[in-house]
């Protein structure tokens, strides 16, 4: 999306992605770009939210941090996290960095388990994150400490990655959607997720928030289409920048004068690698 959307500005075409987080992506350098928009939230309140989480909801007062040097993703939630973890009184002992190709961490864990902290803040996607998980579990003091990331998380080779569902407890990320919710809106979702991919692929799949997102997004711009009473781009672009309170399956969604979507987040907890607990975090 970031290589993508300075050529839709160029050629004066909407770039609508479900799913980048990059706080550059809607940006045109320092201003806004006119026709980029995003449905999802940015990593930067990704970062706020699970430092807030790390602090109120797990009363952490220490943390320690591991970023993927390799990953832009990675270092601006890792920097967000610290930045607000900090202003909130806590104390970021040690901010570890690996590789991206890496993949023993052992010798980073059996460090940082010398220290006295409550929360070990991951910032990575799945790849890495779970064989982090893994390997903390099997590292002494790090056994059951609780282990926080952001959207990266959500992927259903996790549990493969950390060495079995057994090692994914005391385990929360962030995101963009949950099963969990009570909403109508949602289970109808669902339901008929399920009921497609039944048809499709011949198994009935649970929607993950990137299909959540994809959702979303699709039905804004079909809702800006409708608005807007044309196909033609420029209007399309003005009836999306006019969009407030959209009802969608991942929350009521607006957006902000950078183009960014205003909404909530979803604080999931893993036990025994099933989610089991989703915390709704308004903006």
């Amino acid at each position: 999306t970031l290589a993508f959307a300075p050529l839709a500005k160029d050629s004066g075409l909407v770039v609508f992605t479900p799913s980048g987080t990059n706080s550059a992506v809607t940006m045109d350098g320092t201003v806004v770009n006119p026709w980029a928009f995003r449905a999802c939230f940015i990593d930067p309140f990704q970062g706020l939210v699970l430092a807030n989480f790390a602090s109120n909801d797990l009363a952490a007062k220490n943390a320690v941090v591991m970023v993927n040097s390799g990953s832009e993703y990675s270092k601006e939630l890792a920097r967000i996290f610290t930045e607000q973890f900090t202003a909130n009184g806590g104390t970021v002992l040690e901010t570890a960095s690996y590789a991206d190709a890496d993949t023993d961490y052992k010798a980073s864990l059996t460090s940082i388990a010398s220290k006295e902290f409550e929360v070990l803040f991951v910032a990575d996607y799945a790849k890495n994150a779970g064989l982090i998980i893994g390997q903390a579990r099997s590292t002494a003091g790090l056994e059951t400490v609780n282990i926080i990331g952001p959207d990266g998380f959500e992927d259903p080779a996790l549990n493969d990655l950390a060495g079995g569902a057994q090692n994914v407890s005391n385990v929360f990320f962030s995101t963009h959607f949950s099963t969990l919710s009570n909403d109508q809106q949602v289970a109808d979702f669902v339901k008929s997720h399920g009921a497609f991919t039944l048809e499709k692929y011949g198994k009935a799949e649970v929607p993950s928030a990137l299909s959540a997102l994809a959702y979303d997004a699709a039905y804004m711009l079909f809702k800006a289409i409708d608005n807007a009473d044309s196909t033609d781009p420029a209007a399309i672009r003005d009836a999306l920048e006019a969009l407030e309170a959209f009802d969608g399956v991942t929350g009521d969604i607006s957006f902000d004068e950078f183009h960014n979507a205003v909404k909530p987040a979803f604080l999931i907890e893993l036990n025994n690698g099933a989610p089991v607990n989703a915390t709704i975090v308004n903006p």
